[in-house]
């Protein structure tokens, strides 16, 4: 599907008129294209020696058993431990590749301890898809950069940012069966319910803006968010309420944290600025109250002997 994209694309440069697409323009398009293959294939060919190393030796195949046995029965351990290994398998292979080696490595490894099969296999592939908007790696985060001609690594870290979910969803799903729809309906629809409000607060205490509200948020209120949008991932219905308590509650903090208005003296434009922010202008405005003080005090007399 891409590749008729772009066909279809430089097809329309070619034939619409008002977009200027010569002999120069298919040059520097050659010239992108190959630096930004070039940037894959160097960052491929290092994970390939660690992917292949692995494969060669046969301690991939142990992996899993040797996971079981290092952390014990504690989910949690690994979950975090099946996280790092997928995100390393990711970074040298395409989404396809990393999931069927996954599901043959990794996903022994977490059913053995009882988490849902759906569940660990979706564990796997959204952890293998991480690598491509996470720095260093980042394969999609370079070849967007390439394109908009941006910085790679300020494009790594704003995917990351869109992109923070991701992170955490994988987890909901392997604690919490009834967000893959395995289990009672009601369970299913609760956590249908409680996932699309744990979505929200976590975008919004990784994004700083609270939507709906329309209030920018200070950092001790994103972490609220962030740990009662984690908690409504869980399964139980106490820890459920008691994570929507804490989103319901940095939401309403947010909307009594009413913005000052600050007025430009020059321009005469209004800005709102979150109660307990700092506006650059009260420095300048400080520093030009100090100067005129200091210009107002008259000079000492000189002292005769």
């Amino acid at each position: 599907m891409p590749y008729w994209v772009v066909g279809l694309l430089l097809l329309i440069a070619l034939v619409k008129p008002s977009v200027t697409f010569g002999p120069r323009q298919w040059v520097d398009m050659g010239v992108d294209v190959g630096k930004t293959l070039a940037q894959i294939v160097g960052i491929i060919a290092g994970v390939g020696l660690i992917l292949g190393g692995l494969t060669a030796t046969g301690v991939a195949l142990s992996l899993s058993r040797d996971l079981v046995a290092l952390v014990g029965d504690n989910v949690v351990l690994i979950l975090i431990a099946g996280a790092v290994v997928c995100f390393v398998l990711g970074m040298g292979l395409t989404i396809s590749a990393a999931y069927v080696f996954l599901a043959i490595v990794m996903v022994p490894a977490v059913t053995a301890l009882g988490v849902d099969p759906i569940a660990a296999h979706l564990f796997v592939i959204y952890w293998a898809s991480v690598s491509y908007i996470t720095p260093p790696v980042g394969l999609a985060a370079f070849a967007a950069a390439g394109i908009s001609k941006a910085s790679p690594m300020a494009t790594c870290f704003s995917a990351m940012k869109l992109g923070a979910v991701k992170y955490v969803v994988p987890f909901g799903f392997a604690l919490n069966p009834a967000l893959v729809a395995q289990g009672e309906p009601v369970h299913i629809a609760l956590a249908f319910l409680s996932s699309l409000v744990a979505v929200y607060a976590i975008a919004a205490a990784m994004g700083g803006w609270l939507t709906f509200v329309e209030r920018q948020l200070p950092v001790p209120l994103r972490v609220v968010l962030a740990v009662g949008g984690f908690m409504m991932f869980l399964p139980g219905a106490l820890v459920t309420l008691i994570g929507l308590a804490m989103v319901a509650a940095a939401a309403v903090a947010a909307r009594l944290n009413r913005p000052r208005a600050v007025v430009d003296p020059e321009t005469g434009q209004i800005t709102r600025v979150p109660q307990g922010a700092h506006d650059p202008r009260d420095r300048a405005s400080d520093d030009d109250a100090a100067a005129a003080a200091a210009s107002a005090t008259p000079p000492a007399a000189p002292t005769h002997r």
